[in-house]
Formats: structure tokens, C-alpha cells, sequence
């Protein structure tokens, strides 16, 4: 169900793109922190919602008469563990989209960082979090864990890597669930990562915390990540986690100045990566 770090290269690309804020990016370099959000008080939460509905739905259509117990006890499984959501940050695969940059990229006035898909994975190595593509077919039954969900309704037997029990199942399955979103985005072409629920996100408990915020008018929790911290661990230098900083069409940013401030908070191989977008949005 999820992609696996081996293969991380292969099924996101070489390269993930996170935009963002200026405001964001500010943080980003200065703290030297990533702030991942809960995904219960993202835009999210109608699709977390949806996604496990429809699998209740599903099951309970194509295999309660197959075996009325297991459907049942499956059903009251994923309600109870749909009450928990996990952290996620988000990205994209497409460099230079124009509907990024409107919706996430603060209307095309803030940044684009452009990540190493293969050392942001070594980086979260031993921390307990997934890489999964947004999946956004609306249709559950083409989804690749129901037909371990078919077997296990038949035999009883839970058959998938990394879970052997209905209750490790249904949990895979609900950190599968922010990887859920309408069709209509389709174009986003969204790659995430995000914690297990109900596991600490790492041994290191100095490398995160959970804080409140107040954004955009609403307070929210977030899990706040040192990632030089975790590249100290991981033998990586915080410089070589982005390979580039596009700078949205619409920003009057000067680049000088962000190539001082990136100099100077230890970042001089990226203040040499910095760009305009030719992004045709004025």
C-alpha cells in the first residue's frame, strides 16, 4: 500500500516539490524546522472522511454475506481508528506548475523548493512515516489493499507485508487514508508523507515537538521537526537536502538579499541555486 524507501526514486521521481510560503520558507531555513500539519485541520478532511466511508460501504456490500462477524468487526475497527489522524507534509511532482503555485504557492508570490527525493527519505530513515502517492480514483475497489481485504473476508487470514493481524490492517489502512483525495484534483499530482498513527515520530525526542499555532485565524497542532537534527544523525549535511529555490512570478523578492540571508544561515549551496520561475503567471 505504500511506497517503500528502496523504491523511493522509482515511484516519486527523482525530485519532490514542496510550495509554499515566503513567510514559510523564513522558517524553513532560520529554525531549520519543517512543520507538518495535522491532516484533520487540512482542506483534507472531507476525502479522510469520504475514504473511510466508502470502504464501510464497500465491505459491507460485497462481503457481509460472505462473513457477517469479520465485516462487522472490521467496520468497528476503522470507526474507532478514524477518530486519530496523522501529521503529513505534502508535495508535488510537477516543477513549474502553474495551480501549485496559485493554490499553494501563496497566489504565485512565494517559493518552491525543490527536494532530493533520495535524501529526504534517508533523512526520515528512522522515523516512523510513509511516502504514498494521492491516490484519486473514486472508485475503492480498484484501491490496491482490497484485495487483501477480500482474502482476509474468504479465509480470515491477513496476507501484506507489515501486517499480520485485522487490527494492524485497519490501521495501515487509515494512514492510507490521507493519501485519499477527489478526482477533481487530479492534476495536482500530490506525493505525501506522514506519520503512523499512534507511534512516536522518531527515537530522538529532542529532534521533534508538538505546538500549537495560530494560522490564518484558527488555532492548530503541528509536529514541528528539526531536520538538521536528523540529518546530524543520518551523516547528511542540511545544505544537500535542496537542490534549488524557485522564486514565484509574481514575488519582488530580491534575490541577492535571499542569497545573503541563505549564506548566512548555512545554506551557501542553495544561495548558488536560486531562480525566477518562468512560470507564465503575472
Amino acid at each position: 500500500m505504500f511506497v517503500k524507501a528502496n523504491n523511493i526514486t522509482e515511484e516519486f521521481g527523482e525530485y519532490i516539490y514542496h510550495y509554499t510560503t515566503m513567510k514559510a520558507l523564513f522558517g524553513i531555513i532560520k529554525n531549520k524546522e519543517f512543520w507538518w500539519g495535522n491532516t484533520s485541520t487540512m482542506n483534507d478532511k472531507k476525502e479522510l472522511i469520504e475514504f473511510t466511508n466508502k470502504i464501510e460501504s464497500a465491505v459491507r456490500k460485497d462481503f457481509k454475506s460472505v462473513s457477517p462477524v469479520r465485516v462487522d468487526m472490521f467496520c468497528d475497527l476503522i470507526e474507532n481508528a478514524s477518530k486519530e489522524y496523522p501529521f503529513a507534509m505534502c508535495f508535488s511532482s510537477q516543477e513549474e506548475d502553474a495551480s501549485q503555485w496559485e493554490r499553494y504557492g501563496d497566489r504565485a508570490t512565494g517559493v518552491c523548493l525543490k527536494i532530493n527525493t533520495r535524501v529526504f527519505a534517508d533523512l526520515l530513515s528512522g522515523c516512523n512515516v510513509v511516502f504514498n502517492n494521492v491516490y484519486y480514483d473514486s472508485d475503492i475497489r480498484k484501491h490496491s489493499f482490497y484485495s487483501i481485504l477480500k482474502d482476509y473476508f474468504e479465509t480470515g487470514v491477513v496476507n501484506t507485508d507489515g501486517a499480520d493481524t485485522v487490527e494492524r490492517l485497519v490501521s495501515n489502512i487509515i494512514t492510507n487514508a490521507p493519501s485519499y483525495k477527489n478526482r477533481s484534483f487530479w492534476a495536482e499530482c500530490e506525493r505525501r508523507v506522514y506519520t503512523l498513527v499512534g507511534m512516536p515520530f522518531c527515537r530522538s525526542s529532542e529532534a521533534y515537538r508538538y505546538e500549537y499555532e495560530c494560522k490564518e485565524h484558527e488555532v492548530k497542532r503541528y509536529l514541528k521537526i528539526k531536520y538538521d537534527l536528523l540529518c546530524a544523525e543520518q551523516g547528511i549535511s542540511h545544505d544537500t537536502l535542496f537542490e534549488e529555490l524557485v522564486v514565484g512570478p509574481r514575488s519582488n523578492q530580491n534575490l541577492d538579499e535571499l542569497r545573503a540571508f541563505l549564506t548566512d544561515l548555512g545554506f551557501p549551496r542553495l544561495a548558488e541555486h536560486i531562480r525566477m520561475s518562468d512560470c507564465p503567471l503575472r
